[in-house]
């Protein structure tokens, strides 16, 4: 882990600082399923076999089939980097005004949603050929973009009151694929195609070509599925490619946060104590309009199915739809608190 930051003063009176982060994993984490071997499928249409895994069939002592999880160390390198710049400016007559922008990315191994063995193995990991072969990918939890900017306000209302407030925005790419929360998130089959189980594999982004030639359910659903690569910037951009985990980044999110403190300002042994009582009105936008402030959330990455896992299946193409998400991570929340400093 890196990390490097410096701080410099501008023309009139503005502050400014850059910080960078680095992580670079030397031998990432891996969790793969035994007892399968390994031969090849060619999907409909894809210009390359991928992997496809077949059980050995081995039984343990109870005579149940088994293919335990081996947890080990590779090769591959996860990493992770961020870039921080910020402006800030405070003002003699009680005006303080900051602003900042993040840009971020990490690739991993595997995601891991939980904490089991089986959650590293199956959760998120998307690939081409399936969970047992290690692939680097986007991370679903870290926004490429994030901005924050605050403004506040004292007001000193003589030697023993004052009135603080302040307006914070933050916005950054974040959605909900289903009901799960992400950054970033990937286009995949319905199901694994490749017999390992796990995490669903990607799919691939034909060419106007390719896809002439690819079965489909319909003509019609063919053709709904060309307009849906062609309006995708990422689709549209790798055709002829395999699908990345995460490379889609998820729809811009803004918030507005409002904050109104008022300090009473006492003398305790010639010493200033003061009592502050502070109003938080999270996404206030939603509090002035219960359509306002809200996620989106995109119903399904699971765009394609397939009816056979070989060379004679046919595809059927299911657009995702997005629109806001009604949740409680949605919904203004107020706090009203009290503070004491001595």
């Amino acid at each position: 882990k890196s990390s490097l930051a410096v701080d410099f003063e501008l023309p009139w009176g503005i502050k400014g600082s850059v910080e960078g982060i680095y992580n670079y994993d030397l031998n990432s984490v891996y969790a793969k399923r035994l007892g399968y071997t390994e031969d090849s499928i060619t999907l409909p249409g894809e210009p390359k076999a991928r992997t496809h895994w077949k059980s050995e069939g081995i039984k343990n002592s109870m005579n149940s089939t088994v293919s335990p999880y081996y947890l080990t160390n590779i090769g591959l390198h996860g990493t992770y980097y961020s870039v921080t710049a910020q402006l800030s400016k405070s003002f003699p007559f009680g005006l303080s005004l900051m602003a900042a922008y993040t840009r971020a990315d990490s690739k991993s191994i595997q995601e891991g949603y939980g904490d089991q063995v089986s959650s590293l193995f199956s959760g998120g990991n998307y690939s081409v050929n399936g969970s047992n072969v290690p692939e680097l990918g986007h991370s679903a939890f870290v926004s490429p973009n994030r901005v924050i900017a605050n403004v506040s306000y004292r007001i000193p209302e003589g030697r023993h009151l004052a009135t603080t407030i302040g307006i914070f925005y933050e916005g950054y790419n974040h959605c909900y694929v289903g009901s799960y929360s992400y950054t970033r998130y990937s286009y995949t089959f319905k199901s694994d195609q490749t017999g390992i189980g796990g995490a669903y594999n990607l799919i691939y982004i034909p060419t106007d070509a390719e896809l002439a030639n690819m079965p489909f359910s319909s003509e019609e659903n063919k053709a709904e599925f060309k307009r849906f690569i062609e309006q995708d910037n990422y689709l549209s951009a790798h055709r002829g490619q395999y699908s990345e985990r995460g490379a889609k980044v998820a729809p811009w999110m803004s918030r507005i946060n409002v904050k109104i403190a008022q300090d009473f300002i006492i003398d305790i042994a010639n010493k200033p104590t003061t009592l502050q009582i502070g109003v938080d009105i999270n996404n206030v936008a939603n509090l002035l309009n219960s359509n306002w402030g809200l996620t989106k959330q995109v119903s399904s990455d699971n765009i394609l199915e397939i009816s056979k896992t070989n060379a004679e299946g046919v595809y059927t193409f299911k657009e995702p739809t997005v629109k806001p998400y009604r949740n409680t991570f949605n919904t203004w929340q107020l706090l009203l608190s009290a503070r004491l400093f001595f």
